[in-house]
């Protein structure tokens, strides 16, 4: 409250004490009633006056072509007339919120190659010795009834197993990994494009930040699984939450393109499918899981 408005509502007082005190004897009863008459006389007078106000202010708006005072003095400050605010407050409204599309060249450009592998060919893909010692120790075993407690598992030797190579385009996996990942845990809805755009770049950062760990990010629990079928039939899962074992992975960081292996898989497989953790937002078609047919090694 500034002084000006200060003085209106004290002289509200005296006036009201003045005139209470002509017919009360009581000088408590004439100088309360007085405070609380004159507080609201001065409240309606400000409403009042704010009332004016308002409605000047927007007979000016009105006036420049503008619904309210509000907008007016928004357009101003951007330098804009009527016309040219209009269309810029269209534009940005056509743009806002908008959801990201998936087409499909997003999921055909996502597993560029892949072949099968047996453990003998493993050096010759790329992996490194550590790794290959390291799944030479393994003792993997896969799950024909979904279930992962010991008597549901069956134990099959790394050696006679196979393995499925292949290059993945990381940026083109992360769009429809993260695409459906906006509102909540169990109701995950459509991100906006502008939304989208912030979640790959947190991804990027993130890639970065976790080093040599980074090109997991996009494979593992909660995020996508590896699937394969031997003609026409499910191969059977050796990782629960995962389908089966990321054994290598090696990110090419200037093209963003990962290789990496899967494996050990307890039958040959002909066909290839990432698995998308988040396929479903209300409102839009189940996104496609990526998937190839497989070559063997030449």
């Amino acid at each position: 409250m500034d002084y000006e408005a200060l003085g209106i509502w004290l002289a509200f007082w005296a006036l009201s004490s003045y005139l209470l005190s002509l017919k009360s004897r009581s000088k408590i009863i004439t100088i309360g009633t007085g405070f609380l008459i004159s507080t609201i006389g001065f409240a309606m007078l400000v409403a009042t006056v704010n009332i004016i106000a308002e409605q000047r202010e927007n007979e000016i708006a009105n006036k420049a072509g503008f619904a309210t005072h509000e907008k007016y003095t928004k357009a101003a400050a951007a330098g804009f007339q009527k016309a040219d605010y209009d269309k810029s407050l269209s534009k940005n409204t056509d743009n806002k919120d908008k959801p990201a599309e998936i087409s499909p060249s997003d999921i055909n450009h996502i597993i560029l190659e892949a072949r099968v592998l047996t453990f003998d060919e493993l050096s010759s893909a790329g992996v490194d010795d550590e790794t290959i010692a390291r799944l030479s120790g393994m003792h993997p075993s896969y799950s024909l009834s979904g279930g992962w407690t010991k008597h549901h598992l069956t134990p099959f030797p790394v050696k006679d197993s196979w393995f499925v190579w292949a290059k993945i385009a990381a940026d083109a996996l992360a769009k429809i990994t993260y695409v459906n990942q906006c509102g909540y845990w169990m109701q995950p809805e459509r991100c906006s494009k502008k939304e989208l755009r912030e979640k790959l770049a947190e991804f990027r950062q993130e890639t970065e930040r976790a080093k040599e760990y980074g090109p997991r990010i996009l494979y593992g629990k909660y995020k996508n699984v590896w699937a394969f079928e031997a003609s026409g039939s499910p191969v059977p899962e050796t990782e629960r939450y995962r389908g089966h074992w990321l054994a290598w992975v090696k990110r090419n960081s200037l093209l963003s393109i990962d290789e990496v292996v899967i494996g050990p898989l307890p039958e040959k497989p002909d066909k290839m499918i990432i698995r998308i953790w988040n396929e479903s937002a209300a409102g839009f078609p189940d996104l496609v899981h990526p998937s190839v047919s497989l070559d063997s090694s030449p």
